[in-house]
């Protein structure tokens, strides 16, 4: 029997391209969102953000944990009925999970409007802030229908677009109406913020529903009507079979947002008498600028890291357990190289990265404690896509169970210790992370039998981090020494220190032979970058 390799080895390509295409929107949208952040930070301040945060992190929370799984599981089911052929089939997922997603919407719309005064009690009278952004609920629920639709036709190109197109709008219209609704004071120019939110949902999805008529007849010319469908009591069925672990798994990171937005404000309010800031401006401080850099890095190394995790479960699915062993150690090792020198040159440039985004330092504690959290929050995003892809979807749920219990007791006794007070939030997050890290690293090594080794994966590692930071040290003391701490003199500290240690770090790497050529030609652009290193004697080609 003649095998179809070129069928094979295009569909093959269509993937991997796909799933670079929804990496990269992905990146620009983390990065869009760092954009939409730090500007509004700037304009409406600490409690204003603390309103906008409070409000945004609710229901980004519901969002997640209604919508998480429910694309993924209307995806795979396409992917199959269009392998069959069927467009009755076809037909009947989209409309039973349309039929799902609008009352998903329409109830999780309707608890965010409703109890708007009650989420929001600890945070002061912000109920607008949240009944704004209740609208913006229905209107992705609506999106992850086409999104998961589109996604097993592999036409990844309107999800991208979706993905641009919302987060856009969030930065222009968000931006704009808070500038606008400020003067009516802070409380109004965080409701403007949230409501850039909802419009961007709105013209995502017509954007996304305008693609699905357009394609929609080219769809269906390629299907067969009159082949059978399953009953739509079977494809809901499968639709929550596939959802429900998928919706939990993904849910991890939302918990300790909850707990943070639900903890913070009662705990700190026990003690507000004895704060240097009210609860409110505390919170905002916190998730407005420690959390923000706290998400970009994490972003940057798993859009470099991430497009191994295909290969592994390919060759986990073939039962090729020395590929997957291969493939899951130079994952792990690309994401501790990449991550360690973000985590520890944020927290020696605490101070000038703040003044240069936000044009004061007063969350640079905050920052310094939290940022070991960006490797920990790398890897974890890695370990979880590795267990996922080897079928074990339930098992960062019973981390992040106890990494979670861990944050909930740590908040509690920190956030009420005056002189600690916010940065007991940073401190358990640090903690709660690093835990949720070690708990998968130890089922990931035992899934794909893989052994870590201590010397390349933290003694090289840290031997480069370690010169790296000196550099940065000196460079950014004899800068501020000499030009002082105006925004511009941070700007200038900054640009230079990154510069100089980067460079520090990228020889240490090559001279401890943390980097083998083999490695190296594996990242993007891999064959250029040992052509440099080589004309310049760190590696020979």
């Amino acid at each position: 029997m003649k095998t179809n390799t070129k069928g094979s080895a295009d569909l093959g390509q269509s993937v991997i391209k796909g799933s670079l295409i929804l990496v990269i929107a992905n990146l620009l949208v983390k990065v869009i969102g760092a954009m939409f952040k730090i500007p509004l930070t700037n304009l409406i301040g600490n409690r204003g953000m603390g309103y906008f945060s409070s409000a945004y992190t609710i229901y980004s929370g519901l969002f997640t944990v209604a919508t998480a799984g429910l694309p993924v599981a209307i995806a795979k089911m396409i992917a199959e009925s269009t392998q069959r052929k069927s467009l009755r089939e076809l037909k009947r997922i989209h409309y039973i999970s349309y039929i799902i997603f609008a009352i998903v919407g329409v109830v999780g719309a309707s608890i965010l409007y409703l109890g708007a005064d009650k989420f929001m009690k600890q945070y002061g009278d912000n109920s607008i802030c949240i009944r704004l952004i209740a609208p913006a609920l229905f209107f992705v629920a609506i999106m992850s229908v086409y999104r998961g639709f589109f996604q097993g036709l592999s036409d990844m190109y309107p999800t991208a677009i979706s993905e641009l197109i919302e987060s856009s709008v969030k930065l222009i219209a968000g931006y704009s109406l808070a500038y606008i609704f400020l003067k009516k004071g802070l409380v109004y120019g965080a409701a403007g913020g949230v409501s850039g939110v909802t419009l961007g949902s709105v013209l995502g999805s017509a954007f996304l529903i305008m693609a699905f008529f357009i394609k929609r007849k080219k769809i269906y010319s390629s299907l067969d009507p009159n082949i059978p469908s399953p009953s739509r009591l079977k494809i809901f069925t499968q639709l929550m079979y596939v959802a429900l672990p998928v919706t939990i798994s993904a849910s991890v990171f939302t918990i300790t947002n909850l707990i943070d937005v639900f903890q913070t404000g009662r705990r700190l309010t026990l003690i507000a008498d004895k704060l240097p800031l009210a609860p409110v401006d505390l919170y905002g401080m916190y998730t407005s600028k420690a959390v923000t850099m706290l998400n970009l890095p994490p972003a940057l190394v798993v859009a470099l890291c991430l497009p191994l995790v295909p290969a592994i479960a390919r060759a986990y699915t073939a039962k090729d357990m020395p590929s997957v062993s291969y493939k899951t150690y130079e994952s792990i090792k690309f994401t501790i190289i990449f991550a360690l020198p973000c985590s520890v040159g944020l927290a020696l440039l605490a101070d000038p990265v703040l003044r240069t985004l936000y044009g004061t330092n007063d969350a640079a504690t905050l920052l310094r404690l939290i940022s070991p959290a960006i490797v920990f929050v790398s890897l974890v995003l890695v370990t979880n896509a590795i267990l996922q892809a080897t079928g074990n979807v339930l098992i960062p749920v019973l981390n992040i169970a106890i990494a979670g219990i861990t944050k909930v007791i740590i908040n509690y006794f920190l956030l009420v210790i005056p002189a600690i007070n916010i940065n007991g939030v940073a401190i358990g997050s640090s903690v709660c992370y690093f835990i949720y890290m070690v708990l998968n690293l130890f089922y990931v090594s035992k899934v794909t039998k893989t052994h870590f080794s201590m010397r390349d994966f933290i003694a090289k590692p840290l031997v480069s981090s370690a010169a790296m930071g000196v550099v940065v040290l000196v460079v950014n003391r004899l800068l501020t020494s000499a030009l002082g701490t105006s925004r511009l003199a941070a700007i200038i500290c900054t640009g230079a220190s990154v510069c100089a240690g980067g460079i520090i770090y990228m020889i240490s790497l090559f001279k401890t032979s943390t980097l083998t050529k083999d490695e190296l030609i594996m990242l993007p652009k891999g064959d250029k970058i040992i052509s440099i290193a080589a004309k310049i004697r760190l590696i020979k080609e």
